[in-house]
């Protein structure tokens, strides 16, 4: 589907919430900062939206994954749910920036030349409109990402490439620095206005340097990545010394700024979401993209096993009913992030219990032969999904590795 203005994602984002039924479901926080995208959200990313003036908007990261393979298992409708709605959320605000900008080419934080079911396509975007995008000019390393780019460049004439540093209008970039424990190059960017706010990207806690940034810039909200945990379950002992550095990184940018935003990669796993509980009980001013907007999280990732144990579908249910399961799910994800706001799920058989109660209340979802509703990402993902680059069918793979979200 390709929306060709503003007001394609305008009537296009009403329907979506129209049949939702209410636009809290997306997770919005309109002051100077709305985190759109992320694991507490329900989906793989950390996209944000940035409000530097009434007139100027700054988006980081527009990008949305669910990771395809995760333990043999493709994302669950729910999960397919909650991507469809922040898709529908970054046409809208796409249509609308004056800045776009990516802070590395994985994913789950770019448009994608040929996505995935799950993913979020160049197709989808407004072309229209006067707006700059920014994007790291650093040795990629990967074809596959090299390809990303060009996409971006050839699709949007007004991107602008940045070796490391640069500064355009409110929009500062710094680096590059590592992704992580992996040797991958990602970028900070610093956002000016009424609160200046710095995006960490990926470097989860686990790059010390980015401390001294901080130091630096003294911003007023930090928007980060936390330690992948989940990858390593089978090394206790790498996964002890993660969380003890990332502790360190934290405990200093907590220090130095008003408000830290920890989620994305850390928040794939229970264990995770415990991790940042704890932290969050030492050091009153971190939060997670959810709870800065006020909702509680919804970690689905963390969950995808126990949502197959609980609502079972076939393993590859999205290759030719994707539009009639995602509809299907929406109610139950409404009745699931209304529920959730009443209760503590720390544990992994918390969330078995909230779910399976879910289905006792409310049954399993009727699978319509009515496709009414088509958000962006849902049209031809079922009848198509075929087509898809071979190479995004391996994300995450046995969970070991470089982020495949970005391979």
């Amino acid at each position: 589907m390709q929306c060709s203005s503003g007001s394609d994602a305008d009537s296009l984002h009403n329907a979506l919430l129209k049949y939702v039924g209410s636009e809290e479901l997306l997770g919005l926080c309109v002051d100077t900062l709305e985190v759109v995208g992320c694991e507490s959200l329900g989906v793989r990313g950390l996209s944000c939206a940035i409000y530097a003036s009434p007139n100027q908007l700054v988006v980081i990261d527009p990008g949305v994954a669910l990771g395809y393979t995760r333990r043999k298992l493709h994302p669950h409708p729910l999960q397919a749910v909650a991507g469809s709605i922040a898709r529908s959320r970054l046409v809208e605000l796409w249509s609308r920036a004056s800045c776009i900008v990516f802070t590395h080419m994985h994913g789950d934080h770019v448009p994608l030349p040929n996505p995935n079911p799950f993913q979020l396509g160049i197709e989808h975007l407004p072309r229209a409109g006067h707006r700059i995008l920014i994007a790291p000019l650093t040795p990629i390393g990967f074809a596959r990402m090299c390809r990303r780019l060009r996409a971006l460049l050839q699709t949007f004439p007004s991107t602008v490439l940045v070796p490391r540093a640069a500064r355009l209008d409110a929009v500062e970039v710094y680096g590059p620095f590592r992704h992580g424990i992996v040797d991958s190059p990602v970028h900070a960017v610093l956002v000016l206005g009424s609160r200046s706010v710095l995006h960490l990207s990926d470097t989860e806690l686990l790059v010390e340097e980015v401390v001294d940034l901080v130091r630096l810039l003294r911003p007023d909200i930090v928007v980060t990545s936390g330690p992948p945990i989940y990858r390593y379950v089978h090394d206790p002992e790498l996964v002890r010394a993660m969380l003890a550095r990332a502790s360190r990184v934290l405990t200093e940018i907590a220090r130095l700024s008003d408000v830290v935003i920890v989620d994305h990669h850390v928040l794939r796993s229970i264990e995770g979401l415990r991790w940042v509980e704890e932290m969050r009980r030492l050091l009153s001013n971190v939060t997670t993209g959810a709870e800065y907007c006020g909702r509680r999280p919804l970690p689905l990732e963390a969950w995808r096993e126990i949502l197959y144990e609980v609502y079972p579908v076939e393993r590859d249910w999205f290759r030719h009913s994707y539009r009639r399961y995602v509809e299907a799910f929406y109610p139950l994800y409404q009745a699931l992030v209304e529920r959730i706001e009443r209760v503590d799920v720390l544990s992994e058989s918390e969330a078995r219990e909230l779910l399976e109660e879910l289905r006792s209340s409310l049954g399993y979802p009727e699978l319509n032969t009515v496709e009414s509703l088509d958000p962006v990402g849902v049209k031809q993902r079922g009848e198509e999904v075929h087509r898809v680059d071979k190479g995004s069918q391996t994300e995450d793979r046995e969970d070991r590795g470089e982020d495949l979200e970005g391979l």
